[in-house]
């Protein structure tokens, strides 16, 4: 199928990911309610400790199957080399590697910012109705993340890095740089273009309105990181180092070790002057990841 051309190969993408979806969330459901006892009518339960674990237990085959599984069986039926098709055997740079993890940090107050922004969008009068629905199902989410997210010593904490950081940036990078950005800069011809586009479907993916322009931002950042650095693992990282503080920030939140206002850095009027330094150091550090990266991309 190598031979296919590329809208053939976006429809395969898709169907893969459906089926994998529904077959995948059916298994967790099902070993995750088997493990811990919890009926179909009590999962949603987010009071209860066996139905938050059962719920861990969906995420986990679910996020596996459809971010890990369904790029796997996508270059299987194109006959393709897994580890060259998603640039996972580039060598890597340790001087792009400290960039970007300076970039992402540094970036932090600025995505918090946005995030403030998307979070205070309203609707007219006529749009109420739509505007309640995207507040209903974003309060929904935040709850299941705050109860995913209790966690009281270091094995807890640890069992939440794998399910928020570490699965999702290696399979969300899989899937979404690895397949869906190559096979949309291939079909646009264009490496701009494919790269948002990818990035606005990674966020609509999420099905969260008011988080979707940090994530929009996030999905394109990663995009460039790998165009410009030539390796899946450098957006991977900077996936997982983005995921992760929040979990670990959290965590000593949890612990009252530190503020609740680190969680929300950069979202206030009072933190623009730390968000005019955050987007400074995020525009600094992709020029010098594209700079690092100039004779590869030139010779590419």
């Amino acid at each position: 199928m190598s031979e296919y051309n590329t809208g053939i190969k976006l429809l395969l993408l898709l169907g893969l990911v459906v089926g994998a979806y529904l077959l995948f969330s059916l298994l967790g459901m099902a070993v995750g309610m088997g493990a811990f006892g919890v009926g179909l009518d009590e999962i949603m339960n987010l009071e209860s400790y066996r139905s938050i674990q059962a719920l861990k237990i969906v995420q986990i085959i679910t996020t596996t199957g459809v971010f890990i599984v369904t790029p796997f069986v996508f270059v299987r039926i194109l006959k393709k080399d897994f580890h060259s098709y998603y640039k996972l055997d580039q060598p890597l740079n340790e001087r792009t590697i400290t960039i970007v993890l300076f970039t992402v940090l540094g970036a932090l107050p600025l995505i918090g910012f946005m995030a403030g922004l998307n979070n205070a969008i309203t609707f007219p009068e006529s749009l109420s109705w739509l505007e309640e629905s995207l507040r209903s199902a974003e309060d929904q989410a935040m709850k299941v993340t705050m109860a995913f997210l209790q966690m009281e010593t270091i094995p807890e904490l640890t069992y939440n890095l794998v399910l928020v950081a570490v699965l999702p940036a290696f399979g969300e990078e899989l899937l979404f740089r690895g397949a869906l950005q190559k096979l949309l800069i291939d079909r646009f011809r264009n490496v701009h273009i494919g790269i948002w586009t990818a990035a606005i479907i990674f966020s609509a993916f999420h099905n969260q309105f008011y988080g979707f322009i940090p994530r929009m931002l996030l999905g394109a950042a990663f995009g460039y990181i790998v165009v410009w650095g030539g390796s899946l693992w450098y957006a991977i990282i900077a996936h997982f180092v983005n995921n992760s503080v929040g979990v670990v920030l959290h965590y000593y939140v949890l612990k009252n070790q530190i503020s609740p206002t680190f969680e929300d850095f950069g979202s206030s009027p009072d933190h623009l002057l730390f968000v005019v330094i955050s987007t400074f150091i995020a525009l600094g550090g992709f020029y010098l990841i594209w700079f690092l990266n100039t004779k590869r991309l030139k010779e590419s």
